[in-house]
């Protein structure tokens, strides 16, 4: 049993992205160079890389491998030394020991054409390569932790994993692999359901007036893709935009959370005319990428001046009349601007915009006015 959480690192090292680097890299004393390559997951499910009745490491996990390249020019005789620190989420508990385990292999030979260990070089099955009891210790209350949150969680618990690794001559125990290889690993979120998807920007039947409107998000995914589709004519609500065309933008964003709709679009923005923006989070696991997707938000690409003074001169009234008019005005009931019924005119005098608004601002001003809505 000592060894599974040695091999659990050893796993965990391999399954979010081990990127080798070197404390203190020495050309002079390197002997052995040491290169991870590993499957990158967001959530890792435990029971797919441990055999629960063995208590070790699966000898059937692929893409994980650790290359040992011989520098030497001659046979070399190593062992490895690990050691992992474990900072779990919330946990604010003080432990006697900094580490979760700490320990190192058995001696073993690493050709001059080299070595790549694979999953089963360290699942104990036939494998010349195993922990051994002298130097092995480990962290009893933090383990403890562990497999209590293991218990009731399929996967690896949030927090953060420091994986350090150093090859070792076996005649002469000096480092011969250019010093303490070492990585962090960040995890989360326990399971791909904790994921949150939220568009911030634009609210619901909200408006821009340029052709690049820059939408905002939240969410606990590593990357998403924001999809934006157009509201075609016989469309009545999001969820006929999302099913029934292509979309006009699917765009990978990765570390952020706004995107301006870019200028090098396949299809560009009209005036005019509806949208509906849908962002998915992208959670990648051992078992598949899960997507997980926000709310669709519609929203218009407009210049609609006559509308916005209008809203403004009975946002400022209230009541029915106002209730009326952003009823018509949003989504599903009106998907595109405010239409344009011809030439307005008064007193036979035809109206422009600045004319319109200076009735509105007149108008405001009273407390006489009696406004109605009719929806023809």
């Amino acid at each position: 049993m000592k060894s599974i959480a040695l091999q659990l690192v050893i796993v965990a090292a391999g399954i979010f992205g081990l990127t080798v680097f070197c404390s203190t890299p020495s050309s002079a004393q390197k002997q052995i160079d040491a290169t991870m390559t590993f499957n990158e997951y967001d959530v890792m499910y435990l029971a797919d890389f441990i055999d629960v009745k063995s208590q070790k490491i699966s000898s059937n996990i692929s893409g994980i491998s650790l290359a040992l390249t011989n520098l030497a020019g001659t046979p070399k005789s190593i062992y490895i030394k690990v050691e992992v620190d474990v900072a779990l989420q919330g946990d604010n508990t003080v432990y006697s020991e900094p580490y979760l385990v700490v320990g190192k292999t058995n001696v073993f030979i690493v050709p001059v054409m080299g070595r790549i260990l694979a999953a089963r070089d360290f699942s104990n099955s036939g494998s010349d390569i195993y922990v051994v009891n002298s130097g092995y210790d480990e962290n009893s209350a933090l383990r403890k932790k562990l497999e209590d949150l293991a218990s009731t969680i399929p996967t690896a618990p949030p927090g953060n994993y420091t994986i350090k690794m150093q090859v070792m001559d076996a005649q002469t125990n000096n480092d011969i692999g250019g010093g303490w290889i070492t990585k962090t690993i960040s995890i989360t979120q326990s399971t791909v359901d904790e994921a949150i998807v939220e568009i911030t920007d634009p609210q619901d039947g909200s408006w821009f007036n340029n052709l690049a409107p820059t939408f905002s998000w939240t969410t606990t995914a590593p990357r998403v893709v924001v999809n934006v589709f157009e509201v075609g004519i016989s469309q009545h609500s999001a969820q006929d935009a999302l099913t029934g065309s292509n979309p006009f933008l699917s765009q990978t964003v990765t570390g952020a959370t706004t995107l301006t709709y870019p200028p090098d679009a396949p299809r560009k923005l009209e005036q005019g005319k509806a949208y509906v923006v849908q962002v998915q989070g992208i959670i990648t696991t051992n078992r598949g990428d899960v997507n997980r997707s926000s709310k669709p938000v519609t929203f218009r690409i407009t210049d609609d001046k006559v509308g916005r003074i209008l809203e403004q001169l009975l946002n400022g009234i209230g009541g029915a009349p106002y209730a009326s008019y952003t009823t018509l005005r949003s989504a599903p009931s009106s998907w595109v601007a405010w239409p344009a019924y011809g030439g307005m005119t008064l007193d036979g005098q035809t109206v422009s915009d600045a004319d319109i608004q200076t009735i509105a601002n007149a108008l405001a001003g009273r407390d006489d006015v009696q406004l109605s809505i009719e929806n023809q």
